[in-house]
Order: structure tokens, then sequence, then C-alpha cells
């Protein structure tokens, strides 16, 4: 067994763009120590109840999350939901519109790629993502197997990421939209990877209006210095900290190993606090 620290609060599977599917990815957290995982899919908590299942055989806790893509001044974030009812309706509503609107994506970036000379089809990217929601890495996948690009990272900066020739806007929620919809179904809201953000302290105060609950302080290869640095701010703006690998199982997505970001207790205690507190006001 390697070594590994026993929380991770940010993890993907087939369930969006993650490599692993929900029971393989728990039997991976239990061969490395992990007993808590937030398993925190794009737009979907699909993955949720398949991950329980294998988690009970483990006895590995399952902590429900979900991530957002969003617009602010511009600049896309990224917000992690943790704690919420699952299986609220209205939580679920609005992710299946995310869901279309993903597929929606994916139809036109393909179709642009065509429009480039570019010979990769709908269906085989529908292929490779399977029954997960279909995103990027799916369409960048497709052109590595079409000998359109030699790696993932290759494929998003050629074509795909933002600026390129095939890129597309995504559906976005309003930031205020988003953390409605995580405090009605009972949950907390969390600013992802924060040193992704453009001008992040300029951003901040915004968010806190607007009802942000944590930031992620601890994450990927973050040095000790970038995580006091983010621990600063969470203080400043009475923030609870949170953390984890943001484990895709792809290389060009995974911004480290799953379980390798040391997560504190006090981050999920503070989590669940600040989660109870919300519950208790619905």
């Amino acid at each position: 067994m390697t070594t590994a620290n026993s929380i991770d609060l940010h993890s993907h599977t087939t369930a969006s763009d993650g490599a692993l599917s929900p029971t393989e990815l728990v039997q991976k957290a239990h061969d490395i120590g992990i007993t808590v995982l937030g398993i925190t899919d794009h737009d979907t908590v699909e993955g949720l109840d398949e991950a329980r299942l294998e988690a009970r055989k483990h006895g590995i806790r399952i902590v429900p999350g979900v991530e957002f893509g969003i617009e602010v001044s511009g600049t896309e974030v990224h917000m992690l939901g943790y704690l919420f009812d699952d299986k609220d309706p209205v939580l679920l509503e609005k992710l299946s519109e995310l869901q279309n609107g993903r597929l929606n994506r994916g139809r036109k970036m393909v179709d642009k790629l065509r429009a480039l000379g570019i010979n990769i089809t709908w269906a085989q990217v529908a292929e490779i993502a399977g029954d997960g929601s279909i995103g990027r890495p799916h369409v960048a996948q497709a052109l590595i197997e079409g000998g359109y690009a030699s790696s993932i990272d290759e494929a998003f900066k050629k074509y795909i990421s933002r600026g390129r020739p095939a890129f597309v806007e995504r559906t976005h929620l309003t930031l205020e939209e988003c953390i409605d919809l995580v405090h009605q179904a009972g949950g907390a809201a969390v600013l992802a990877h924060p040193t992704f953000v453009k001008d992040v302290e300029y951003l901040l105060p915004r968010l806190v209006k607007a009802g942000l609950d944590g930031i992620e302080t601890y994450y990927g290869r973050y040095t000790e210095e970038t995580i006091a640095s983010i621990a600063k701010l969470a203080e400043k703006h009475n923030l609870v900290t949170t953390g984890g690998s943001d484990f895709h199982g792809l290389d060009a997505l995974s911004h480290a190993d799953l379980g390798s970001v040391n997560v504190p207790l006090k981050c999920l205690e503070e989590l669940e606090r600040r989660a109870r507190t919300i519950s208790s006001t619905l």
C-alpha cells in the first residue's frame, strides 16, 4: 500500500471527465488509505450512488460534491458544492440543464473541428465518453485517436482551449445562481483552485457578498507559501478552508495524485459546521 493522506475532497470520475469509474476511484482510494473522499464531478452527481455502494465495503465516507463553471466579470471561475442533498429536485433539474448545455457545446466543437478539416465525428466522442458527461477531454481523446494531437494537453492547447479555433463557450450559471442552488439544497459553496482565478483578491468580496462559504486552500502542488497566502484570505473573509487533489486520472487534467495533498481534518469539520448552519435556515 502506498502512503496517502486520509482526506481528499476534490476528485472526478467517469460520470464527468475522470478516467476511473466511481467504483474504481473508491477502490483506488481504499488502496492508498483514504478514509474520506469528496467526489466533485462537473455538473453531475450521477456517480455518487455507485461510489457509496463501493465505499460501504471499505469503510470510506463519501462526501457529496459537484463542480460548477461560472462566469464572473468575464472570467471563468469554478465553484465546488459540498454536503448538499444530492436528491434535491431543484438541484437535479438545474444539473440536467447544464448537462444538455455540455452536449450542445460538444457538438459545436466537433462541428468547428470538422470545418477545420479535422475528420472526427460526434459518434466517436460519444463513444469515448460512454455513460459519462461529455466534456472537452473526450473531444481531446478523439483528436488523439485521429492523429491530430499527441496528448490531451496538446489537443487543448492547439484546438479547444479558450482562444483556440474550436473553443466553444459553455452554459454557465451566474455567481448568485450557483451559490443559491447549493445553499437551497443544504450545501456549502467553495471557490475551487483560487490561483487559477484572475484577480482573485479583487473578486473575493463579490463572491463573499453572494454567500461564498469557503476557499480551496490545500490543492494540487501548492507550495507552503501559496497555502499560507490563501489561508490569510480565508481568515480575512471568514471562509472555511478545504482541499483536495483534483484527481482525474488523466495526466493533463490531474493536478496531483489522489490522496497526495495534505488536507487537515479541520477542513472537513469546518465544512460540516458551515453546511449544518445553512441547512438549519432552510
